[in-house]
């Protein structure tokens, strides 16, 4: 039978709804291994069957942990979830019929994620409406990808080790094809419960800089739309990843335009 591998970074802001998902995730059957990243430095130890809690010695932030979960998980599937989510039993399970050898990266569809900006009052009181479970692909990245993602592990490109925070759904979209969102399962997210954290700022500038030098020295993230070949207005960005000049493109020509100093 074929499993998951379930990886999933935490600094422990919310215990509660992590104990929940642990529990969710450690009764699916398509769950082989949950590998929980402690980027916290304090102690946690849920007693469920499937989960291993690797323990950081400082915080490796979410693309790194990321990973090293997939460097120390066992099974041919992977899953990286927030610790900030609750789901429907079985959730897994429904995923895994969906997955299919010539699929990139699965994601949740932005749809069917509920925000919650605070905590969760009566986690037992949550609905998970039984809607038709469908897959639909995409072309570009929705922001959901960063709170769900599942795949094969041989989709999973390693990200590079600097980007920390921001841009790892990214990198793994775009350096994959045939990417989808899952429709009809609906996650419940308490948003930016880590990320939002005014001290990663200039983590998330580094890591900004670091993703687009990568974009312009692989050459390989073109995800431009027949329209934005057609006619569109970008920057471009050199080997350092600033800012160096506009580019307008009209109909495959493209023109430089504003030397940004």
């Amino acid at each position: 039978m074929k499993k998951f591998s379930i990886i999933i970074p935490t600094l422990l802001k919310n215990q509660t709804v992590l104990n929940r998902l642990l529990s969710i995730l450690n009764r699916d059957i398509s769950v082989g291994e949950i590998i929980v990243i402690n980027n916290s430095q304090e102690y946690f130890q849920p007693e469920l069957e499937k989960v291993r809690i690797v323990q950081s010695e400082k915080n490796l932030y979410v693309n790194p942990s990321w990973n090293l979960g997939i460097e120390l998980s066992k099974y041919d599937y992977f899953g990286l979830l927030n610790d900030d989510i609750i789901i429907q039993d079985d959730f897994c399970s429904l995923i895994m019929k969906l997955i299919k050898p010539e699929q990139g990266i699965l994601g949740i569809d932005k749809n069917f994620i509920v925000i919650k900006r605070n905590n969760f009052e009566k986690l037992d009181d949550i609905d998970f409406p039984k809607n038709k479970i469908t897959l639909k692909k995409v072309k570009k990245r929705e922001f959901s990808f960063g709170i769900a993602m599942f795949g094969k592990k041989e989709c999973y490109n390693k990200i590079p080790d600097d980007i920390k925070v921001w841009y790892g759904d990214d990198y793994l979209f775009y350096t994959n094809k045939n990417n989808y969102v899952i429709s009809g399962l609906t996650v419940y997210h308490l948003h930016e419960l880590s990320s939002s954290d005014k001290n990663l700022k200039d983590i998330k500038e580094n890591d900004s800089k670091l993703y687009n030098t990568f974009k312009v020295q692989s050459g390989i993230l073109n995800t431009n739309s027949l329209l934005e070949n057609i006619f569109s207005l970008k920057n471009i960005y050199d080997k350092n990843g600033n800012k160096s000049h506009k580019t307008l493109c009209i109909c495959g020509l493209k023109f430089n335009l504003i030397q940004i100093k």
